[in-house]
């Protein structure tokens, strides 16, 4: 019983030692987009959740990052809709979201190591490349309905008087929003458009289900 007693407290002595010498962290942000329309602003927003796990360097990252979360659902009335997908780029293949926080707030003036984020409030706006990828469905139940709007076409694609305002992060310790996949159910067997001629972007990654959920 004594070797017992000792090997565990050997154990949880290298387990604490691991934890301090290669910690933890994590934090939550709210991404938000406004788009002004004849009836009034429209807002949509959705949390998402990124851990970083530092671990004994191997190879070139000494860290893993996840992130949790959703795409950003826009109800913009009249059956338009606008979704900000977790990708960036024209056609959504560029991943930016992990160091998304990051970027945004030393924009503007305030840049921050991972342990200041994950300790940190506030809101920063999102420009240029930091705007993630706009999509509209025509038909929320058929993705092959899809199309990429890019922040300067929203008058031509949704009509006139809309446009979009901005988009922003705001940290917070809200949980996680739920809730895309009753918006697009298709997203539950995404893989079967890809071989689909019909689709337009079955040579992308668009239509990866990590565009629009992702899950730890």
């Amino acid at each position: 019983m004594k070797v017992l007693a000792i090997i565990a407290v050997v154990i949880a002595g290298l387990l604490g030692g691991y934890w301090l010498i290669w910690p933890s962290y994590s934090y939550g942000f709210r991404l938000i987009v406004d788009v002004d329309t004849p009836s009034g602003l429209k807002t949509g927003s959705s949390v998402l959740n990124m851990v970083w796990r530092s671990q004994v360097p191997i190879g070139p990252r000494g860290a893993v990052t996840q992130v949790k979360g959703e795409a950003v659902f826009v109800d913009l009335g009249g059956g338009r809709n606008l979704i900000a997908t977790l990708g960036f780029g024209p056609n959504g293949s560029q991943d930016r979201m992990e160091y998304l926080a990051f970027d945004a707030f030393k924009n503007v003036g305030r840049p921050m190591n991972i342990e200041t984020l994950a300790k940190a409030q506030g809101s920063a706006p999102l420009s240029g490349e930091l705007i993630p990828t706009f999509v509209t469905f025509t038909d929320l139940n058929d993705p092959k309905t899809a199309r990429v709007v890019r922040p300067d076409e929203f008058s031509t694609v949704f009509g006139e008087g809309v446009a979009f305002r901005g988009a922003r992060i705001e940290l917070t310790n809200d949980p996680v929003t739920k809730g895309i996949e009753a918006r697009l159910p298709w997203l539950s067997h995404v893989e079967k458009y890809r071989t689909d001629p019909a689709n337009p972007f079955t040579n992308t990654l668009l239509f990866g289900r990590p565009h629009f959920i992702r899950e730890l």
